[in-house]
């Protein structure tokens, strides 16, 4: 008994023309370098969380405390003194 070879449908698509190492193997990974390429990404992800928490411009500290001392001089403005009331 003879076994027959089925002839493929297509040259291209023939184990000798794709390459051995085509879906089968990975890309070989550096640890170490893939270690600290994980950290300074996180410690990127930690950074921009605090600009956008903490960080403010020299102008807009000093706007915002502008505007606090104003809102203080205007409550202080509108107090009244412990002898006004004693008196009415």
């Amino acid at each position: 008994m003879t076994i027959k070879r089925r002839r493929r449908a297509s040259p291209a698509l023939d184990a000798r023309s794709i390459p051995r190492d085509a879906g089968r193997m990975s890309k070989i990974v550096n640890l170490r370098q893939a270690r600290k390429a994980k950290a300074r990404a996180q410690a990127a992800k930690t950074a921009a969380e605090n600009r956008a928490a903490f960080g403010r411009t020299k102008a807009e500290r000093a706007l915002k405390e502008a505007e606090e001392a104003r809102a203080r001089s205007k409550l202080d403005a509108h107090k009244r003194d412990r002898d006004e009331r004693d008196e009415t």
